[in-house]
């Protein structure tokens, strides 16, 4: 049996932590067809429009074709960062850790190849209060030949769910728990897991992101590993 890799251990960790959040989504469109019926049922031919827009109210309605969609993708880093090392221009991507549906049906699906590219990045020298580094994201490739243009930044970092993870596997019990361990048996230190609601950084030292994206920290460096958990928050552009 092949043994699966970090990556691929991160990914489903962070897919699992996200999967309450799909499945509370799907019980409301399930919900919304039967509830449009009986009030038009109630109200008459007339309140269809009425109905409608209650229903988009309640959906938290967007354009369409989802073209100017506020999104959250709760993504696994790819390409570590150091912003000693790092350039204005170099590629940063990252993998969908759980997957994502637009409102006009589209699906961002688990493990799809999020692109961006570093617009700044300054080590800290003398004289200097501190070390950043910025990201923007601008591509999602969503397989079958289509690429989802987006504008995204950092919103939240947070560390490897599986850093020093032995192989033993992932511990799910607890999903809902502010907290997680990396890895079962005893010893295991705990891991915090970023939600769709997170925002700056959880978990790892010296680090911080403002209100713009921007990754600061007061070390020599900005630091984010390979594999680091990160929600970006993006607007959708278009679709090629």
């Amino acid at each position: 049996m092949r043994t699966q890799t970090n990556e691929e251990r991160s990914l489903h960790f962070l897919d699992r932590r996200f999967a309450p959040l799909r499945a509370e989504r799907a019980k409301f469109t399930l919900l919304a067809g039967p509830v449009l019926l009986l009030m038009v049922c109630l109200g008459g031919g007339q309140n269809v429009l009425a109905a409608s827009a209650s229903l988009s109210a309640l959906a938290g309605s967007a354009p369409a074709d989802a073209k100017g969609q506020q999104i959250i993708l709760p993504v696994s880093l790819e390409t570590g960062l150091d912003s000693k090392k790092r350039n204005a221009g170099d590629e940063v991507d990252a993998k969908v850790a759980s997957q994502v549906k637009l409102t006009d049906g589209t699906v961002i699906p688990r493990g799809a190849k999020v692109t961006g590219r570093v617009t700044a990045s300054k080590a800290k020298s003398k004289g200097d209060t501190d070390s950043s580094l910025t990201v923007v994201f601008d591509k999602v490739d969503i397989g079958g030949g289509k690429i989802l243009n987006i504008k995204g930044s950092i919103r939240a970092v947070g560390p490897n769910p599986n850093a020093g993870d032995s192989g033993g596997g992932v511990n799910y019990g607890g999903l809902n728990q502010a907290t997680e361990h990396s890895q079962t048996g005893s010893g295991a230190e705990s891991v915090p897991l970023l939600s769709e609601t997170s925002e700056g950084v959880v978990g790892i030292k010296n680090l911080a992101v403002d209100s713009d994206g921007v990754l600061r920290s007061d070390g020599k460096a900005v630091k984010v590993e390979h594999a680091a958990q990160m929600i970006i928050r993006a607007e959708v552009l278009k679709a090629q």
